[in-house]
């Protein structure tokens, strides 16, 4: 779903201003947040803010499980 708003697959991150993306991943609001694997799957979720350290924390916690 996302490859279809941010095709080229190399944006890292993005705004969903129109919250098209939310949508797709049944997220309801801003401010959240989502990290989708690079086969579009959705990996996880939150809502509310994230500071970098929190963000890096849950990618840390995902790379020790794969």
């Amino acid at each position: 779903m996302a490859e279809r708003k941010i095709p080229s697959g190399q944006v890292l991150w993005g705004l969903d201003g129109s919250q098209e993306i939310f949508a797709d991943y049944g997220i309801g609001g801003q401010p959240a947040g989502a990290i989708v694997s690079a086969d579009g799957s959705l990996v996880s979720t939150w809502r509310g803010a994230r500071n970098p350290d929190q963000i890096r924390e849950i990618l840390d916690t995902l790379l020790a499980a794969a």
